[in-house]
């Protein structure tokens, strides 16, 4: 089931659906049954494109925007609320909803993302880490289920699978991201 509620003014012509969101939603329509899929559209090709997408009993919200791809909610947002993942196109948002409904269908709850899952989510194997991590594929699979590690070693993974890391720090009254260590001392 697929509906789509457009905001409009009378000056405003209707907007064409981006190729990334209907992607997306081909896929989901396409893997899974019981699926609906609510679109509104903004009122300007620029806007802001908000989906609410539900799959074998999984829920969520997604943002799309032309500057920044897709944004996550994985609890209910509220105003003023950012996303809590960003996915750049479809086939990797696929993904990772993917395990998202997997995870629900297991436990009925949505995790962090460990280790591994970012990696199943790029697509790369221990191996491949482990060749750029320059250690041995043991080496990776040992952290990989770690509880404790620096900040250095996630660091030097993240970027063995093509990312870098942020850190962030969340108050009640604020949040900020934070300078890494290297970063800091060359600052």
């Amino acid at each position: 089931m697929l509906t789509q509620q457009t905001r409009r003014t009378e000056a405003v012509a209707a907007v064409t659906t981006p190729s990334d969101v209907l992607g997306f939603v081909e896929l989901v329509r396409g893997t899974y049954h019981d699926v609906t899929v609510d679109l509104d559209a903004p009122g300007t090709e620029t806007g802001e494109w908000w989906i609410d997408v539900s799959a074998d009993g999984f829920r969520t919200t997604l943002l799309w925007t032309m500057d920044h791809g897709f944004g996550v909610f994985t609890s209910e947002p509220g105003y003023g609320d950012r996303p809590d993942e960003c996915y750049r196109n479809h086939e990797r948002l696929f993904r990772r909803f993917s395990q998202l409904v997997e995870s629900h269908t297991r436990d009925t709850g949505i995790h962090p993302l460990h280790l591994r899952d970012v990696r199943a989510l790029v697509g790369t194997q221990q191996a491949v880490v482990a060749d750029r991590m320059r250690v041995n594929q043991a080496a990776v699979s040992k952290l990989e289920s770690r509880r404790d590690m620096k900040l250095s070693t996630v660091t030097s993974y993240v970027e063995a699978l093509g990312g870098r890391v942020e850190l962030r720090a969340v108050f009640d009254d604020f949040a900020v991201n934070m300078a890494l260590p290297e970063e800091a001392e060359s600052a």
